[in-house]
C-alpha cells in the first residue's frame, strides 16, 4: 500500500478513487471518499474543544477517539489516514477510552481543500 511518502507525482493520478490526489505542504496525497469523510468525522465531532465547529487549527480537531472508531472498517480508515500522515492518535493503554485523535497540519489542508471543492460544486479533482 503507498503512503503520502512512497508517492511520486507520476504515482498520483486524478480519477474515481480519490477526492483528493494532489501536492499539499510539499507532500503527494491521495484521498478517498471514506477517508475524508473519516477526517470530516474528526473536524466537526461534537466533542472537540470548538463543539462541532469548523477548526482552524489541527489541534482544535482534539476529540475522543471512541467517537471516530466505532466499528472494524472504521479503525482501518483510520489506520490509513494515520500511515499517510493526516491524523495523530495518542492511546491510552490504561483507560483506553480516554485516548484522542486529531488531524494534523496536513490533514487539515486535505480536509480544508476537499471541503472547498465541495463548495465549488466540484465532486473530483
Amino acid at each position: 500500500m503507498d503512503t503520502s511518502k512512497d508517492l511520486k507525482k507520476t504515482d498520483v493520478k486524478a480519477d474515481e478513487r480519490y477526492l483528493l490526489c494532489e501536492k499539499i505542504q510539499g507532500q503527494y496525497i491521495q484521498v478517498t471518499p471514506l477517508e475524508y469523510d473519516m477526517l470530516k468525522k474528526i473536524a466537526l465531532n461534537e466533542y472537540t474543544t470548538l463543539n462541532g465547529a469548523e477548526p482552524d487549527t489541527a489541534d482544535q480537531s482534539s476529540c475522543w477517539m471512541d467517537c471516530i472508531v466505532e466499528s472494524k472498517s472504521d479503525g482501518a480508515i483510520f489506520i490509513s489516514l494515520s500511515k499517510k500522515g493526516l491524523i495523530n492518535y495518542f492511546k491510552d493503554k490504561e483507560e483506553p477510552r480516554e485516548s484522542i485523535c486529531e488531524l494534523t497540519n496536513l490533514g487539515l489542508a486535505a480536509y480544508k481543500k476537499i471541503t472547498a471543492n465541495e463548495k465549488k460544486g466540484k465532486e473530483f479533482i
